[in-house]
């Protein structure tokens, strides 16, 4: 039983040691720089702590944000607060890890293609509607003005990146 035990938490170890090796490299390959994506990896484990979500997804979630990042000019401390903030609304508006990590999936691809529309938008205004409600505050619109700026293709990564920082 005790050996049992003994490679159960070897395991574990091992498992644990992967994935910090696998966040650092996505990390490594969206910052370019292993000082900053250490020191980014220390960020978003502390807020990991905090939230409760694992700290893998707040990594895929900054690699994420971070490709929509550099079109628009956006800082890797924006994209962290950015990243926190989202997962903070989240949990405060009660979506499962399921929903938090679908919706920043779906967010950061939305953002990553330059505009914000369709099921991706649609996702944010059902599963976050705090998020929606802060989203649209910041561009001082309704939530049925959002809708429609996302059907007309106008709620660009340019225009919402800065809107969620705000909101979130």
């Amino acid at each position: 039983v005790q050996i049992a035990g003994l490679a159960a938490g070897l395991r574990a170890v091992v498992v644990a040691g992967d994935a910090l090796t696998q966040s650092m490299g996505r990390l490594n390959t969206a910052l370019g720089s292993v000082e900053r994506a250490g020191e980014i990896y220390d960020r978003l484990y502390r807020d990991s702590l905090q939230t409760g979500v694992a700290v893998r997804e707040s990594v895929d979630a900054f690699a994420r944000f971070s490709i929509a990042a550099r079109e628009i000019g956006a800082t890797s401390d924006q994209v962290v607060r950015l990243v926190t903030g989202l997962q903070r609304v989240a949990i405060v508006s009660g979506a499962s890890t399921g929903e938090i990590s679908s919706v920043i999936l779906q967010l950061a691809q939305a953002l990553a293609s330059g505009v914000l529309q369709g099921d991706e938008l649609r996702s944010i205004l059902e599963t976050m509607p705090l998020l929606a409600e802060g989203l649209a505050r910041e561009l001082g619109v309704s939530i049925g003005e959002l809708r429609k700026l996302g059907s007309e293709g106008k709620l660009t990564a340019e225009r919402v990146f800065p809107a969620l920082l705000r909101a979130t």
